[in-house]
């Protein structure tokens, strides 16, 4: 993780918050940075929050480790996790599905991920995929 994302924690996060505590409608933050998870969890608790991940395989081993598996979701308790469709199968992401929680497949934009999706995930992020069949 980049030093700087770690100072400057907290910034943006908070600045977001202002704008969505006027927004009447519904919505959802999510970021593959824990500590923005956690920032929403501890200020901004009825907010609905999610963990972005993916299989950071060309990424630093903090990153192959931490984030790729999710380490920190005991602390953060998000309420979903948005995770890449390529990189799944993942043991981490089934366990937290197990428990009842949902996982979201992202980005899904051919027939291939989408039935991968159906088997890994509870709902999927498509982009220019036409998912009705005649």
């Amino acid at each position: 993780m980049n030093l700087k994302l770690i100072i400057k924690f907290g910034v943006l996060e908070k600045k977001l918050a202002k704008i969505l505590d006027c927004y009447k409608g519904k919505f959802a933050i999510k970021s593959f940075n824990p500590l923005s998870v956690y920032w929403f969890k501890k200020y901004r608790p009825d907010f609905i929050r999610g963990q972005l991940s993916q299989g950071f395989s060309n990424d630093n081993i903090l990153k192959k480790i931490f984030l790729k598996n999710m380490y920190f979701n005991f602390i953060t308790k998000p309420d979903f996790i948005s995770y890449d469709i390529n990189a799944l199968p993942n043991n981490n992401v089934q366990k937290y599905r197990d428990k009842g929680h949902v996982v979201l497949g992202w980005t899904v934009n051919d027939k291939k991920k989408f039935e991968k999706g159906k088997k890994y995930c509870d709902n999927l992020i498509c982009e220019n995929f036409d998912i009705i069949t005649k």
